[in-house]
C-alpha cells in the first residue's frame, strides 16, 4: 500500500470495514465470503464513496457478491459481478437493444496456489466460457491486491464506468427518439 494514499481514503476504508463487520449473519451469508473478498468489497465502496463525494463524477455501477451466472447450460459462481446500480435503467437499456457487458471479479488467495491442476483447468475453462459469452473477467491475486488495493479496484471501477456511460448514452438517444415521436 502506498504511503502517499490519501488519509481520507484510508479513513473511508476503516469506516466501511467497521460497517461490514457489523452485518447481521443473513447478510453476511449473501455477501463476500473470504477475508480477501471482504477487503475488496470494502475498498470498492470506500473508493466509490470518495469519488462520488468529489468532483470526478458519479459512479453508477455497483458490486454484487457471489453471483451465479448461467452460460450454455452451465452455472458458474463469481466472487463479484459488476452491474449498473439502477436495475430499471439496465432493464430499459436491455429491452431497447443495449446489453450491459458482463463484468466479473475473481480474487485468488493463497489457497488458490495450492489447488490441484484439475481445479486450475476447471477455472480456466470457466473463464473461457464467460469470455466467449462477452464477460470481462478481472483476476487479482491476494498479494497483488494487498500490495495496491486502490489500483486493483479502480481498474475494475473505471472499466465498469465506461460501460455504464455507454449504456446511458444509448438511453439518452433512445429517450430523445421517443420524445420526438410523442
Amino acid at each position: 500500500m502506498s504511503d502517499l494514499m490519501p488519509a481520507a481514503l484510508l479513513r473511508s476504508v476503516e469506516l466501511f470495514k467497521e460497517q461490514i463487520a457489523d452485518l447481521p449473519p443473513r447478510a453476511e451469508e449473501e455477501g463476500p465470503e473470504s477475508p480477501l473478498e471482504k477487503d475488496f468489497f470494502v475498498w470498492w465502496h470506500a473508493i466509490k464513496h470518495g469519488r462520488n463525494a468529489g468532483t470526478l463524477g458519479w459512479y453508477r455501477s455497483d458490486l454484487f457478491p457471489q453471483q451465479r451466472v448461467r452460460i450454455a447450460g452451465r452455472s458458474y459462481r463469481l466472487d463479484f459481478a459488476v452491474r449498473p446500480d439502477d436495475p430499471d435503467d439496465e432493464y430499459e437499456a436491455r429491452i431497447s437493444g443495449f446489453t450491459f457487458p458482463g463484468i466479473g471479479v475473481e480474487l485468488d488467495g493463497h489457497d488458490f496456489h495450492e489447488r490441484p491442476k484439475e481445479q486450475v483447468a476447471s477455472r480456466n475453462e470457466r473463464d473461457r466460457d464467460l469470455q466467449m459469452s462477452g464477460w470481462k473477467i478481472f483476476h487479482f491475486s491476494g498479494s497483488e491486491f494487498f500490495a495496491d488495493p486502490e489500483t486493483c479496484v479502480t481498474t475494475v471501477l473505471d472499466h465498469a464506468e465506461h460501460s455504464v456511460k455507454e449504456m446511458y448514452r444509448h438511453l439518452r438517444h433512445r429517450r430523445r427518439e421517443l420524445h420526438k415521436v410523442l
